[in-house]
């Protein structure tokens, strides 16, 4: 084996012999209130080592909505030392049980000098824990097939496990109705690396040391936020990538249009009296800059999408009566130039995102069952061609904005708490 595999060195959970709803009403009861800020406070450690930690943790509030506030509270709901044995964390509000002058957390381990990678597997598994995130290879699907003398064996002999402690941190996988995930998830950052010594078909996974796409979905699942949220993930046409980045752009249901060419985001929205607003400003994929321009668009509710390049901008707005026009005319920025182009896109009030390139349309609609789906069809400025791509983006009437630029999508998800 080239190494020991440093794991969590604590359980979790002390059993999982309860029933699924002893065991989902637990899951809830560890799970912070959304939109929480959580106090994190050092006990030791040098500087250095403290500012990696806090660097890292920050990473799971792209995707779940609560926050880290590092400082000196005494009544910080997280504690984190670096002088016990071994790397563990309290789960969720279990660390509200702990005395305030000892530690939630630990990494027994991390050293100045740690490498990155081993920085960014501990700290963003452990805050993982922090969050109320278990163990992914405890789960009912995985399909693993261990060795259990070796993995006692082996358990036994690095972290000093007895075999009750191993079964509980290790071989018991949880029943279906405790499932966290979907699926099972080997890229999880909350599962262990697995030496193919310790399964009997030689199965085996390397260290995890970022958060996965299901790690992301699952965060924003259990912490979701309540507003009008961006999303940006890879689009070729046909296939969606994985989510790279998910970040709440407004605490209210208010946008209306969203266009983003990777530097610079133009957006339509709501504000209090029911004007439609263009506002535009950089946006670099992780912040806003400044607004650098505003203007009022309409007098009330009726923008349904919003695309520019830089030169011309096309939009789709509700008339009187209640039909979705397209429209298409030049903007530098600051100015709109005559219309050059006018279409019924819809007879009713159905578009929810539009995105075009100058030659490929994209853009998002509601169907009949309430679902939000997605066409990909050529246009030229006046004619729209056949749908090439549609697929369903949701379930239900959530996305307020859609922007494509050929190989990333951005759009604008309106979130229920």
């Amino acid at each position: 084996m080239a190494g020991e595999i440093k794991v969590c060195s604590v359980p979790v959970f002390s059993g999982s012999s309860e029933s699924s709803e002893l065991y989902l009403a637990g899951l809830t009861a560890y799970l912070w209130e959304v939109g929480k800020t959580l106090r994190v406070r050092f006990l030791d450690g040098d500087s250095a080592t403290q500012a990696k930690v806090e660097s890292i943790a920050h990473q799971w509030s792209q995707f779940a909505n609560i926050k880290f506030q590092f400082g000196n509270d005494s009544d910080s709901e997280i504690r984190i030392s670096f002088t016990r044995e071994g790397s563990w964390s309290q789960l969720g509000t279990g660390s509200l049980q702990v005395d305030r002058n000892e530690p939630t957390m630990n990494f027994g381990w991390l050293k100045h000098d740690s490498p990155d990678e081993e920085y960014s597997r501990v700290v963003l598994h452990e805050f993982g824990h922090a969050l109320g995130f278990t163990h992914e290879h405890k789960h009912p699907d995985s399909g693993i097939k261990w060795n259990r003398d070796a993995v006692i064996a082996y358990y036994r002999r690095t972290n000093g496990w007895n075999e009750a402690t191993t079964v509980s941190n290790v071989l018991e996988a949880e029943s279906k109705d405790e499932t966290q995930y979907s699926k099972f998830d080997p890229d999880s950052i909350m599962l262990y690396a697995i030496p193919a010594e310790l399964t009997e078909d030689g199965f085996s996974t390397d260290w995890n040391t970022q958060l996965s796409a299901t790690d992301k979905e699952f965060a924003k699942l259990l912490y979701p936020f309540d507003g009008s949220v961006l999303y940006i993930r890879t689009f070729d046409g046909q296939m969606f990538g994985t989510v790279s980045a998910i970040q709440e752009v407004s605490s209210s249901d208010g946008f209306r249009g969203w266009s983003w060419d990777g530097t610079t985001a133009s957006y339509v929205a709501v504000d209090g009296s029911g004007k439609s607003t263009l506002y535009i400003r950089t946006f670099d994929g992780q912040q806003f800059g400044n607004v650098t321009s505003t203007q009022t668009l309409s007098s009330s509710d009726k923008f349904r999408g919003w695309s520019w390049d830089g030169a011309t901008a096309s939009y789709v707005a509700v008339d009187g009566s209640g039909k979705s026009i397209l429209y298409v005319r030049p903007f530098n920025g600051t100015t709109l130039g005559t219309i050059t182009s006018q279409q019924e896109v819809s007879s009713s009030d159905r578009f929810r995102g539009w995105s075009w390139d100058g030659a490929t349309a994209s853009y998002v609609a509601v169907d009949g069952s309430g679902k939000s789906i997605l066409y990909v069809r050529p246009f030229n400025g006046t004619t729209l061609g056949t749908v090439t791509s549609t697929q369903t983006m949701s379930l239900t009437n959530r996305i307020r904005g859609w922007s494509w630029d050929g190989s990333r999508a951005s759009y604008i998800g309106a979130e229920q708490p």
